[in-house]
């Protein structure tokens, strides 16, 4: 397996995202992830204000500013 880049990974969280009602689990599955790699990932796609964390069901999905990058990239 080749190795990766930021941007690919990001790419594949920000595509998982897209779908409502998703899950870190979910999250690392799509993006063939380990969970403390997902971790941090979604710590600082947080903090970027791409992704936002649903407290209520534990889910997370994408903001209007990572629809906008997800479509750019």
């Amino acid at each position: 397996m080749k190795r990766r880049d930021e941007t690919e990974i990001t790419a594949l969280i920000l595509g998982a995202v897209y779908k409502p009602g998703v899950n870190r689990t979910r999250i690392m599955y799509e993006a063939f992830l380990s969970f403390h790699q997902i971790k941090d990932y979604l710590s600082v796609l947080t903090k970027k204000g791409l992704i936002e964390y649903q407290r209520g069901d534990m889910t997370y999905r994408i903001t209007d500013k990572g629809k906008d990058i997800f479509e750019k990239m």
